[in-house]
């Protein structure tokens, strides 16, 4: 049983950090994963992670890094992984499928979807964030340099999604450029 850890820890406020560059791998997405004899995990690209890095959740089967903090109530389907530094409040709820990101912080008595994935990204208490979405991945931003080449705008903040959101189906909600766009798609 993974055990929530206390609000004045150092690594509680890493899991909090505003700012998260490392975003999730484009393709992780859509992994599948079993457990083989060995008892370590074994994806889709054949690869077998190391069981010292990812553990099982006791409630759900999902598959979480060490590092992440989870709340005791939370449930995690199997399928679902959660990697270094997230953070799932109490009571929340995450379907098959889902991957939260490095640094991705889930409110309490949210419910994630099956397929959705979460990076860069703070999602408020009492949500629903219904399958297929995507949140906090690069927007479309480009610019024309000095050269008249065009170059893409850096993302370099996170999205926040407040309390009480709904989100549909497959929706796509980008991290933004600036902080004044962040706060109008909180």
């Amino acid at each position: 049983m993974r055990r929530l850890v206390t609000t004045g820890s150092s690594h509680l406020r890493k899991c909090h950090a505003l700012f998260s560059r490392s975003p999730i791998s484009p393709c992780a997405n859509r992994r599948h994963c079993s457990v083989d004899k060995s008892g370590s995990l074994k994806f889709d690209d054949n690869v077998v992670r190391n069981q010292d890095e990812h553990q099982i959740w006791h409630n759900g089967g999902g598959t979480f890094h060490k590092s992440a903090c989870i709340a005791p109530t939370a449930l995690i389907e199997l399928g679902a992984i959660l990697h270094p530094n997230s953070f799932v409040g109490s009571n929340a709820h995450i379907g098959s499928g889902a991957i939260i990101g490095p640094a991705v912080t889930v409110g309490q008595l949210t419910k994630i979807g099956y397929n959705v994935a979460l990076s860069n990204c703070t999602i408020g208490d009492s949500c629903i964030i219904h399958s297929g979405v995507c949140i906090g991945q690069d927007g479309f931003g480009l610019f024309v340099d000095e050269h008249g080449d065009m170059v893409k705008k850096p993302q370099l903040l996170k999205a926040m999604i407040g309390s009480h959101v709904e989100i549909g189906a497959n929706s796509c909600i980008h991290r933004s450029r600036t902080l004044l766009l962040e706060l109008l798609v909180a």
